[in-house]
Parts: C-alpha cells; sequence; structure tokens
C-alpha cells in the first residue's frame, strides 16, 4: 500500500481531471519512490535533496507556474504544500510506531486528499470555462498539440513522457534547465526501485527478519507472512465500514506492523540495504544520471530559494 503524493498537488490534479497526455506533469519526483539521501562519491560528497528541500522546490515551480499563466492572460492557484507526515509513506515495512498510531495506512490522509483534489481551485475555475476556453486554458498549462514532448525509458523497462510545452515545463526549465536532460536523469533515477526492490526481497538477512517480523505479529493475534500480505488484506479488512472503524482498523494492524518491525529489526535493514543497493548504481551502471539528478536538483534549489525570497521580500 504504497502512495504516491507529490508536493505539485495542483499540477497533479490537474493532470487527472483534464486527462492531459503529459506523465509526470506536475512533481518531479515521487516521494514514495525516492529513498532517502543517496550520497555520491569523490572529494565533494553531494546528497539528494531532502523532503523538505523538495517541498521548497515545488512550491517555487506552482509560484513560477502561476506567474507563467498570469502572462498569458489565465489564472493559476498555487497549491498548499503538504506536510512532512503527509509525504510519508510506510515503504517495505512501517516501523514508526508514532504514526501508525495516528494515521494507520494513511487512508484517512487519502480520503482528505480526495477532497482536496475536488476542491482544487484550478478544477473549479476550469470547470466554470467554455469549452474553448478550457482548451485554451490547459494548452496554456501544458502545451497544445504542436507541443513536442519528451521520453525517457526507466530502468524497469519502461517509457514515459511529458509536454515540452506550456507553464508547466517552463516552470520545470527555469528550475533544472534542459528539460530533456533534467527528465531523463530524474526518471531513470526515481526508477531504479523496480531493479533493487527484488534483490533486497532475496537477501537473506531481509528474509529472516521478514521471518521474525512474521512471528512477532502471530504473537499478537495477527497471520501474516510479510508486510504486503498484510497490506492486500487492509482494503478487504475496511471495506463498506464507515471512515472511522476504518480508521480503527488500520491503526490497530499498523500499530502491530510497526512494533513489530522494530522488534525484528526488519525496518533497518530493509533501509540499509537500500541504501547499500543504490549507493552501488551511483557508483556505478547509474553514475552519470546520478550526478546529474544531484546537480540539477541543487541547482533547482538554488533557483527555488531566489523565487521564495522574492515573494516573501
Amino acid at each position: 500500500m504504497r502512495r504516491g503524493r507529490s508536493a505539485g498537488s495542483c499540477l497533479v490534479a490537474m493532470c487527472t481531471a483534464l486527462a492531459v497526455a503529459a506523465t509526470g506533469c506536475g512533481s518531479s519526483d515521487s516521494h514514495a519512490d525516492r529513498p532517502k539521501h543517496t550520497e555520491l562519491g569523490g572529494p565533494d560528497r553531494v546528497a539528494e535533496l531532502s523532503d523538505a528541500q523538495l517541498a521548497e522546490v515545488s512550491h517555487a515551480q506552482e509560484l513560477l507556474t502561476k506567474h507563467c499563466m498570469a502572462d498569458r492572460g489565465f489564472r493559476y492557484g498555487v497549491a498548499k504544500q503538504p506536510t512532512a507526515d503527509e509525504l510519508r509513506t510506510p515503504g517495505y515495512v512501517l516501523d514508526d510506531p508514532r504514526w501508525a498510531r495516528e494515521y494507520g495506512y494513511g487512508g484517512q490522509l487519502e480520503r482528505e486528499q480526495d477532497r482536496a483534489r475536488k476542491a482544487d481551485p484550478n478544477v473549479a475555475h476550469y470547470r466554470t470555462l467554455s469549452r474553448d476556453g478550457q482548451l485554451r486554458w490547459s494548452n496554456a498549462l501544458f502545451g497544445g498539440p504542436e507541443s513536442g514532448t519528451v521520453e525517457a525509458r526507466t530502468p524497469g523497462g519502461g517509457t514515459v513522457s511529458m509536454a515540452t510545452g506550456g507553464c508547466n515545463a517552463e516552470a520545470l526549465r527555469a528550475l533544472y534547465g534542459d528539460l530533456r536532460t533534467w527528465f531523463t536523469a530524474d526518471k531513470t533515477v526515481s526508477g531504479l526501485g523496480a531493479l533493487y526492490e527484488p534483490r533486497i526481497k532475496r537477501n537473506k538477512r531481509f528474509a529472516t527478519a521478514v521471518d521474525s517480523w512474521s512471528v512477532c505479529m502471530n504473537r499478537q493475534g495477527h497471520r501474516y507472512a510479510d508486510p504486503a500480505s498484510l497490506r492486500e488484506r487492509v482494503p478487504t479488512l475496511t471495506h463498506g465500514v464507515s471512515h472511522r472503524r476504518a480508521h480503527a482498523v488500520e491503526v490497530r494492524l499498523a500499530t502491530a506492523e510497526a512494533t513489530c518491525a522494530r522488534s525484528s529489526g526488519l525496518g533497518n535493514i530493509a533501509r540499509g540495504l537500500e541504501r547499500t543497493y543504490r549507493a552501488e548504481y551511483a557508483a556505478g551502471r547509474f553514475r552519470e544520471p546520478f550526478e546529474t539528478r544531484v546537480r540539477l536538483q541543487h541547482k533547482a534549489l538554488a533557483k527555488a530559494e531566489r523565487v521564495l525570497a522574492d515573494v516573501s521580500g
């Protein structure tokens, strides 16, 4: 049960609401898929941006998009930035009892985000426009039929693309520079989970920790072989009940999962293996896209800080 919540939620909402053919149009990265702080080797060790820094960049992107749309004569509302808790995802195993007690598996957060998407001022504004007005607004934001696209192959073998026209792409260019270079590096690195996740699951230390986790859960009355089987069961257990009851079910199971993840060491082992494998890719086969992505991330952060300073000033 992994939720991909992006800080650029207005753009994401519009992608969904308008069914615009621009994959990844509002977000430079998915927090659900982005592991923490891989550092590159060499004399100057540079880490990937933190969630807080990525939120700054996303906020600046929204502001740049708003200014671009205004210059073209269109309204655009800036999204409210999510909190760190809202960006959090369980990952392989949830091992934060505090988060589990408050949010369960995040179902309540998802419902709140769904309500926010429906109340998005951009969606509301779009619906007030004529058919021709809607077309002109979406073309201004995402580019029209004549707009080009940029494509990237992911490590898992898929292909993703986005439009290179409109204010969304213009904001990304202002932050990252060459759109093709950024998009290719970003999608390559953010897609590495397809390569290292199977390796983690085959690791003997991980398998032993999963067995220990399962024994712990069984002692608490929850018979699950691994966290994945528990997550698959949650929708069935919460189907057709009130939101309050569904949240209570989530909290009970998530708290048990987190407690057992701590005692078994499963969470630490999974994160440690993830860091090891990503560092291996960063130093080897995927060194170039890693270095490019980190360099452009920091370039975007510097630009974002100037954009946000201009607004606050």
